[in-house]
């Protein structure tokens, strides 16, 4: 059992700052503490795990906690004075890691990715702040409607985009082919996640199954270009949380509309 009424971590580490620092003398070179609290985020208990990045100067960091050891706490970095930037990332397993970017293999789903970044300008000797994450992606509920080429087949649905990775520090999406499987799940409903994107250039592709996944030029029978219908909808990709949307699309008519539903905070339920 964690022992409630120890010495608080960045307060020892403050401590230490004025011991090797003392008031007479350039702090310039002295470093600067900050401690991100998680406690809104434990809270809610929607996520178990987090991924952290800070970088000050020229100095990148990074690591990934289990965010109960860190309840009431905080987790501290240490970094240089002045411009110092943040980067916490949620639900982001599904994500291979290189430097301050998240990448989305190719064939890959986008998990539930939440990120929460900041950037202080740091002079004193601690800076304090809380974790707030913000919806990475938009979920696409898709209905297949109207008469398919052969009624007694199966098919697949293949989504294609243009961003498949995000920037941590200042949640930009990146260029890169970002393209997954939708997931049946009725007779004529499908669903998926898209990562963040920089335009509406997302086409959704009707596929002749393949057992193995792997799919050629003669297995696409049908595309609709869902973005287009994205785009005069509305839809905003540089809203702090995405929305959501829901699809109707129909192969015969290569046509699809669409409607745009506002994110609920209070219906996630993720616990990762």
């Amino acid at each position: 059992m964690r022992e409630k009424n120890r010495m608080p971590p960045l307060l020892v580490l403050l401590c230490l700052l004025l011991l090797s620092c003392s008031v007479k003398e350039d702090r310039g070179e002295c470093p600067v503490y900050i401690n991100i609290n998680f406690d809104e985020v434990i809270r809610k208990d929607l996520f178990r795990k987090s991924l952290v990045c800070h970088q000050s100067a020229s100095v990148f960091g990074s690591d990934n906690l289990e965010l109960l050891e860190y309840e009431g706490t905080g987790y501290d970095v240490t970094a240089s004075r002045g411009v110092v930037r943040l980067s916490a990332a949620f639900g982001h397993q599904a994500c291979s890691f290189r430097s301050d970017t998240l990448l989305v293999q190719e064939g890959a789903e986008i998990g539930k990715l939440f990120v929460w970044s900041d950037m202080a300008v740091c002079e004193d000797d601690m800076y304090c702040v809380s974790a707030r994450p913000h919806k990475q992606y938009c979920t696409m509920n898709v209905i297949v409607c109207g008469e398919l080429p052969w009624q007694d087949a199966d098919f697949d649905l293949r989504l294609k985009a243009n961003c498949n990775s995000l920037s941590l520090f200042d949640m930009a999406p990146l260029e890169g082919n970002y393209t997954a499987l939708l997931e049946r799940k009725n007779a004529s409903g499908y669903e998926i996640r898209i990562p963040r994107q920089k335009t509406s250039d997302v086409i959704i592709e009707l596929l002749e199954k393949n057992v193995r996944g792997i799919y050629s030029e003669e297995d696409l029978i049908g595309v609709v270009n869902v973005g287009q219908e994205l785009s005069a909808g509305g839809y905003d990709w540089n809203k702090e949380d995405l929305d959501d949307v829901y699809v109707t699309v129909d192969f015969a008519r290569c046509s699809a509309s669409i409607e745009i539903v506002p994110w609920n905070p209070e219906t996630i339920d993720v616990q990762i």
